[in-house]
């Protein structure tokens, strides 16, 4: 027998509409015992406080009934962080695309964000204007975004735990000087430094790749295309995308974490961003 997949769907639906009707017919105040009637749930008791009064007209109103306002007409609660405007507070902090000036650093708009670095101990400054794309990697880190496009730069802090018996002062320096001139002569690194970022002392790596336009039209030129070409695919595991990160230490109550701030761009767009990058670690502020 040929099924109509069309007839069961609407089939079903029907069925559970019918069910929850009868559902919200049970659920409605019934007599009480000797036939008082149980009090019925008020009008203005719907979590938006309309005072006394006709409480059934100012609900009406606040809910968009009889005289609904204006589009053009302006809300005292606009800007503020109020339960009814949540939702206009999340796109404002999800707008974009942000800016690379420098000048223009400040925290993050997104409340959850700024919570979630506070509780770490982190005081992040961005440009103006990035979009907050939420916890990545199962909650270790919070990820940061100029325009949400694929030829946009992207700021990201991750923290990770590690073991109590490790060292501080060896987590961020993990690599030797022979690693580091080791990844700088196979294409994997352009330059490292330590650097320190608020209280804490952390080592500063720079992918590989061109500073400007016209370094990497001098490379081609040294190179040739193909030889380019295959030393920015490796150097940025494929993604194209040129990375920088600065890593340091931190103890967190009786675990020991090591903490990421890093910093992607497209292989042309990054000179455009290391300016704003520099910034950005010149002003966040990571605590022990």
């Amino acid at each position: 027998m040929k099924l109509n997949p069309g007839s069961w769907f609407s089939k079903n639906a029907a069925d559970a509409r019918a069910q929850n009707a009868g559902k919200k017919q049970s659920a409605r105040p019934r007599p009480g015992v000797g036939g008082t009637e149980l009090p019925a749930i008020r009008d203005d008791e719907d979590l938006i406080d309309t005072g006394s009064g006709d409480s059934g007209a100012k609900k009406k109103q606040q809910l968009g009934g009889e005289h609904a306002p204006s589009a053009a007409t302006h809300s005292s609660i606009e800007g503020k962080a109020h339960i009814i405007n949540k939702g206009a507070l999340e796109q404002a902090a999800m707008a974009g695309p942000g800016s690379l000036d420098p000048a223009t650093l400040g925290a993050p708009a997104a409340p959850d964000a700024r919570r979630w670095l506070a509780k770490r101990g982190v005081e992040l400054m961005l440009p103006e204007g990035w979009r907050y794309l939420g916890q990545q990697r199962d909650g270790r880190s919070v990820a940061f975004h100029s325009s949400g496009t694929s030829d946009g730069h992207c700021v990201e802090v991750s923290f990770f735990s590690l073991r109590a018996d490790v060292p501080l002062d060896k987590i961020a320096h993990s690599y030797t000087a022979d690693d580091l001139d080791e990844l700088i002569q196979l294409g994997r690194l352009s330059s490292s430094s330590s650097l320190k970022v608020g209280e804490v002392e952390g080592l500063l790596l720079v992918g590989y790749g061109p500073d400007s336009k016209d370094a990497l039209d001098r490379l081609v030129i040294e190179k040739g295309a193909d030889a380019t070409n295959e030393a920015l695919f490796l150097a940025t595991d494929g993604t194209g995308l040129r990375s920088m990160s600065w890593r340091g230490a931190v103890k967190r109550g009786d675990e020991n974490q090591l903490v990421i701030i890093s910093f992607t761009s497209p292989v042309e767009g990054f000179p455009d961003a290391r300016a704003a990058y520099d910034a950005v670690l010149a002003k966040t502020k990571v605590t022990q």
